[in-house]
């Protein structure tokens, strides 16, 4: 876990952005910081000479996470970084992203004005420190619903009939032969049964008897821990 203070965090995906990357060296300047770049692709350290700069890459994910952590501000485009960054209740600005879900995140937390892509520096900086007790508010309310959606769908799930969870290979391969046997009975249309017999009969025949001890290991699921059979005529005692 990187132990640094005192700096501005960097993180760019997908695009360069030189917009949002002049707008934080500007900030980074203006408040006596220094620049950690965890960008995907970096502009070029030319750019960063008026101001303390280290980029950094190729990090594990807690690494990544301690230095969104122990940032002063964040400057992103990240949907990532975002959802971090109101985590960690840290000031963040985001630049523009060409896909739009950062700023569905933003408008599920009442964040939009955190963006900055149409803002000048002056309007940057005069934008008010941020309180996190609405969006954490928010989250709560999400993580209610959350829940409360995964029980319902699992409760729902627990209510229906058994079903198997394969089909039985048997049942498939006498399919395909009644479906056959149809085609044969039309003379003008024999020609079209055998191309099926060569190019779909038998693979699909051929495979799913390769594959019978395959299917004669998988389990079918059984709520009353009841004796079933497997698709390969095999019984098993299973249960959930």
């Amino acid at each position: 876990m990187p132990q640094q203070k005192g700096y501005l965090l960097l993180y760019i995906v997908f695009d360069k952005s030189i917009d949002l990357t002049i707008k934080a060296i500007h900030f980074a300047i203006n408040h006596n910081l220094k620049i950690i770049d965890l960008s995907e692709f970096a502009e070029t350290e030319e750019l960063f000479k008026d101001v303390g700069y280290e980029r950094i890459y190729d990090i594990g994910v807690e690494d990544w996470l301690g230095y969104l952590l122990n940032a002063d501000y964040i400057f992103t485009n990240s949907f990532h970084g975002c959802c971090f960054s109101i985590i960690f209740h840290k000031q963040f600005f985001v630049g523009e992203r060409p896909s739009d879900k950062v700023d569905q995140i933003l408008e599920m937390f009442d964040l939009s004005d955190r963006s900055i892509k149409n803002k000048t520096d002056i309007q940057i900086a005069e934008m008010p420190t941020m309180s996190f007790s609405g969006s954490d508010a928010l989250r709560d309310n999400y993580r209610v619903e959350s829940t409360s959606y995964i029980h319902n769908a699992i409760h729902s799930l627990e209510q229906r009939p058994h079903q198997p969870i394969l089909p039985q290979i048997d049942s498939i391969l006498s399919e395909i032969d009644a479906e056959l046997a149809e085609l044969e009975k039309n003379k003008h249309r024999r020609s079209l049964a055998q191309k099926t017999k060569t190019f779909i009969k038998k693979p699909i025949k051929s495979l799913l008897r390769k594959n019978r001890s395959l299917f004669t290991k998988i389990y079918l699921v059984s709520k009353n821990q009841k004796t079933v059979k497997s698709a390969g005529a095999k019984k098993y005692r299973v249960g959930i």
